[in-house]
């Protein structure tokens, strides 16, 4: 895949394919919750399929049990019922109790079975029964070929979901590469402009929008960076010895000259503690060699940490 080399555009197609993968992955969430719903209407259609054809055979044999008989419905019941209990008490005097439980039990069923309702009723039941479990199959063969649906799509949108993920990390790696070729210059020895330029190359990386207002005339300010309608005015120092207050007074005094939020001094050496001092007052953001790599790597955010920044000046002032 061939990736753009400005970095603005790289970080775009980075958002771009994120806000991809966030909709297929919310695509394949909802496809999930529709199979789960498929996958419990199936068990509950094959649950009252079990009942239904459950009580087709109980309504046959109780009407193949009812053709030998030919008693009424009152006398069949009495009649079933006295001789399981008269078959009871007799086993239980020969036999045993156990088997006069056994047989009390089946008198029971036979009794009930023998009062089940009419030869007319049992009919219509079996009618409904006959009716009721095609239109079950019909509707399990239905949710079948849905299920079958649903997991292709799932199948394809998993497919989806490896492919943003491949090209993001693809991105991502891409990223870290040129950060990681920016880590390994030797920045610490950089002087004056040459220092200057790299650090417009690593705001760049990291996808601002970035001034550099040259080397004569700066009026305090060697950058201009945006994010989000947010300015900092960033003064540059490539030194061999510590920064001091002289370069958090240029940075204020750039941040006020190019209409900017806040301010910040760079250097690939140290500060002096009248410059922190002075920083701390003016809200003026102070980034040492110590910071630099995080700066590259992005773990520094500018923008923010020119807010917090701002507002810490405004409490102790």
């Amino acid at each position: 895949m061939k990736l753009p080399d400005d970095p603005r555009q790289l970080m775009e197609m980075e958002a771009a394919t994120l806000r991809s993968l966030q909709l297929v992955e919310a695509e394949r969430s909802q496809i999930k919750r529709q199979i789960d719903t498929l996958r419990s209407s199936l068990a509950g259609l094959k649950r009252e399929r079990f009942w239904a054809e459950l009580r087709l055979r109980y309504v046959r044999c109780a009407g193949a049990i009812r053709k030998w008989l030919t008693l009424p419905e009152w006398m069949r019941f009495l009649v079933w019922l006295s001789a399981g209990i008269t078959l009871a008490v007799g086993l239980a005097i020969t036999v045993g109790p156990k088997v006069a439980v056994g047989a009390l039990l089946a008198g029971c069923v036979v009794a009930l079975l023998s009062a089940f309702p009419s030869d007319t009723t049992l009919e219509a039941l079996r009618q409904r029964l006959m009716d009721h479990l095609p239109r079950l199959l019909e509707s399990h063969t239905q949710l079948l070929a849905e299920l079958a649906q649903k997991k292709e799509e799932l199948l394809q949108t998993e497919r989806q979901v490896a492919t943003i993920r491949g090209t993001l990390e693809e991105i991502r790696r891409s990223r870290l590469h040129r950060l990681a070729v920016l880590a390994s210059a030797d920045w610490r020895s950089f002087r004056g402009e040459m220092f200057e330029r790299f650090l417009v190359q690593v705001l760049n990386e990291l996808g601002y929008r970035v001034h550099h207002t040259g080397k004569s005339g700066d009026q305090g300010a060697d950058i201009i960076c945006e994010r989000d309608g947010y300015r900092v005015a960033v003064q540059v120092k490539g030194y061999t010895h510590s920064v001091g207050n002289d370069a958090v007074q240029e940075a204020y005094s750039g941040k006020a000259f190019y209409q900017c939020h806040g301010c910040a001094v760079i250097t690939n050496s140290v500060f002096t503690s009248g410059a922190r001092e002075l920083a701390q007052r003016v809200g003026c953001v102070l980034i040492d060699q110590t910071m630099i790599p995080d700066l590259i790597f992005g773990r520094i955010n500018l923008i923010q940490l020119s807010c917090q920044t701002r507002v810490q000046s405004q409490g102790v002032a």
